[in-house]
């Protein structure tokens, strides 16, 4: 998922406030994850 389908996501997230925070965090760092992953591969 790339970082403009995961700002997608975030958007239309449903609850609000600190769920919604929380929701996005996880996402992101899942996306971080991936892309040093691919870093470290090449």
């Amino acid at each position: 998922m790339g970082l403009t389908a995961l700002a997608h996501f975030a958007r239309d997230l449903q609850p609000l406030g600190a769920e919604r925070r929380a929701a996005f965090e996880e996402l992101l760092a899942a996306q971080l994850a991936q892309i040093e992953t691919a870093i470290h591969r090449s």
